[in-house]
């Protein structure tokens, strides 16, 4: 741990960015001498002192921004200070040097303009223009390494039972956003890195307001947020503000659409997830951004693994397969691909999607899974990787993330909504098979090659039988899309699957564990 018990003050420690930078501190290894307004009231102190170390390195002392001197026993003997406390309440607007155009980008040289907050009223953004400008003056005078952080409008999960002004509604034309553990991090880093000074800008998106209503209405479609401008002139442009000098403190901003837990608290709250469970920033178009992570693993379930100190033992190219003609309902999902009508056929490892055929019917989804798996093979051969791919059908099973995946928001539809079924064939495996697969693939020695999962295959009109058995109120088509006889059944072998330990979930038992999780999070009324 960095901080090896070195003691540490935080000013206004329940507050909303405090209260994560003494979270962060403690997981470092500091000891932590923490300022709030009253010790004994328990809104302000239950959760800091419910954090891990807490008990054994975190100290609570009373202190006022307003009584000279509270803050002398606090800070004495300190090998640095955090100060976040601010007195002063947030007004609703936001300060501007001036109007700013597409073309600016806003670095750590543009102050704000006093005498324009000052004719604007804006007197939360005047105070801290003048403490500012009073702090700098006193390090100068007083030989003192100071550093100051300057975040946006701060968003992100709350530690502290109470809203903090800036996690509350209030409007901007554009916002200027950052999560709050980036800005928790921001300023340890900046305490540790010896070359740190100055002035650091913290914002990770600028969007207008009505940007970030789209963002909240796609992830939570259900509560009521505003469609109406509150006038009616253009939009005001976007700008940019440069993360250069941030990064030099080695923050890799959390996405906008990540700054919550949405997309983590299922994998947070998995057992074992708060000893053995990290999360990474990662993204598949950003070069390089997966090589901090790869980086001294035995496994790796996905693509391409030759950077690192470490060989990947194995790495999981998963992708799906389909043997059939068109099958455009499933909207993109991956199948491998290939025209027969032959009911006596037994797909197997050995079956590859016709290029030519998915490029005649136009799915680009499938040719870019046929392109990936013929890159990953030649990537392992050439970079001497034990490359292992996993080739699912459709994959359904109790979902444990709070949104719907493709193919389980396409089987929600065929069964909340459908007016007619395709004349196809569906190729189902449980999800909990899949998973099951890949660790199976990478612990298993002689694990090589392909492997098709497919636990069974159906006419559409079985699946809906099965649906209809189990929940017969449910209004499912009745109907199929066209009047030609139903397609013929195939079959694709389980034989290789097997050798990994699957012994497939029966599909009854994946339909109404899939219908009870879309249920249970409310993407079903039955």
């Amino acid at each position: 741990m960095s901080g090896e018990g070195k003691p540490v003050c935080v000013t206004g420690g329940s507050g909303y960015i405090a209260s994560w930078l003494v979270k962060f501190l403690l997981e470092r290894g500091y000891t932590v001498k923490a300022t709030v307004r009253d010790t004994n009231d328990p809104k302000k102190t239950e959760s800091l002192r419910a954090l891990d170390g807490a008990k054994e390195r975190l100290h609570l002392y009373k202190a006022n921004l307003l009584e000279g001197g509270s803050f002398d026993a606090v800070v004495d003997g300190c090998e640095g200070v955090f100060h976040t406390a601010s007195p002063v309440i947030l007004s609703t607007n936001e300060p501007q040097r001036k109007p700013l155009n597409p073309d600016d980008v806003v670095d750590e040289t543009w102050f704000s303009d006093s005498a324009f907050c000052e004719s604007r009223k804006l007197w939360y953004p005047v105070s801290k223009i003048l403490a500012e400008e009073a702090a700098w003056r006193f390090a100068k005078e007083n030989g003192i390494d100071l550093v100051t952080i300057h975040p946006g409008v701060v968003i992100g999960p709350l530690l502290q039972p109470t809203l903090s002004t800036r996690a509350q509604t209030y409007l901007y034309d554009n916002w200027y956003l950052v999560d709050v553990r980036d800005v928790a991090n921001a300023h340890i880093e900046a305490f540790e890195l010896a070359s740190a000074s100055g002035r650091y800008c913290l914002v990770e998106t600028v969007v207008h307001f009505s940007e970030f209503l789209k963002i909240v209405h796609k992830h939570y479609p259900t509560p009521h947020i505003p469609e109406k401008c509150q006038d009616d002139k253009s939009f005001a442009p976007k700008h940019e503000v440069s993360k250069e000098k941030a990064k030099a403190l080695g923050i890799d901003f959390i996405p906008l659409e990540l700054n919550d837990l949405k997309k983590t608290e299922n994998l947070r709250s998995l057992d074992g997830a708060k000893e053995r469970l990290q999360l990474y920033k990662a993204n598949l178009l950003e070069e390089g951004s997966f090589d901090a992570v790869v980086d001294g693993c035995e496994g790796r379930f996905d693509r391409s693994c030759s950077k690192g100190n470490t060989k990947c033992a194995q790495v999981m190219c998963k992708s799906s397969f389909h043997q059939e003609s068109g099958c455009n309902i499933f909207h993109g999902i991956s199948f491998l691909h290939r025209k027969t009508s032959n009911p006596d056929v037994v797909v197997d490892e050995t079956w590859f999607s016709d290029l030519a055929f998915c490029e005649s019917k136009k799915l680009w989804y499938v040719i870019s899974k046929i392109f990936a798996e013929e890159a990953a093979w030649r990537f392992a051969k050439e970079n001497g990787i034990d490359l292992v791919t996993i080739h699912p059908g459709f994959v359904i099973g109790p979902l444990l993330q709070p949104t719907l995946s493709p193919s389980v928001e396409v089987f929600a539809h065929c069964i909340n909504g459908a007016q007619t079924f395709p004349n196809d064939n569906c190729k189902f495996v449980d999800v909990r098979d899949v998973a099951n697969a890949h660790v199976g693939a990478f612990e298993l020695a002689s694990a090589s090659g392909r492997y098709c999962l497919v636990g069974t295959v159906v006419h559409f009109s079985e699946f809906l039988k099965i649906v209809h058995k189990h929940y017969p109120t449910l209004h499912i088509p009745e109907k199929c899309q066209d009047d030609k006889p139903f397609i013929p059944k195939y079959e694709v072998s389980k034989e290789k699957a097997k050798a990994l330990g699957i012994d497939f979930i029966p599909l009854d038992v994946s339909v109404v564990d899939t219908i009870e999780s879309l249920k249970d999070k409310g993407f079903l009324n039955v």
